[in-house]
């Protein structure tokens, strides 16, 4: 497994505790255009609340590239919605701070679907 982060996040407890379940775990720190502009191959791409911090043409610009290197890609993200922003104004009864209840930092489905539309299909 390798693990990509801009900065060396990923610590030696993680690592362990992969390596107890079988996995060898590989760190890498570097900025994740400059890593899939390389021509790495995976079994498969997941980004945890990532992709929605980036404008439409690098987003589909990253899946461009993610596309090029590997056939599945997950990412765990926040959809926004109306549902969605009405949860949010539930969430102080629970104790959760201003950025755990923005609906803002989530990814509207619409958005990614037609980013997706713009990417190479692997062949």
């Amino acid at each position: 497994m390798t693990l990509v982060d801009r900065h060396n996040i990923v610590s030696d407890v993680t690592v362990a505790a992969f390596a107890e379940l079988g996995w060898k775990v590989d760190r890498v720190s570097a900025d994740v255009f400059d890593f899939f502009g390389h021509s790495n191959q995976f079994d498969l791409v997941a980004a945890n609340l990532f992709v929605h911090h980036f404008s439409d043409e690098r987003l589909a610009g990253l899946l461009a590239m993610i596309a090029r290197s590997a056939p599945a890609f997950v990412a765990c993200e926040p959809r926004r919605g109306p549902v969605a922003a009405f949860g949010c104004r539930l969430l102080p009864l629970f104790g959760c701070n201003e950025v755990g209840r923005s609906p803002v930092g989530g990814l509207w489905f619409e958005r990614l679907t037609h980013a997706d539309t713009r990417c190479p299909k692997r062949s």
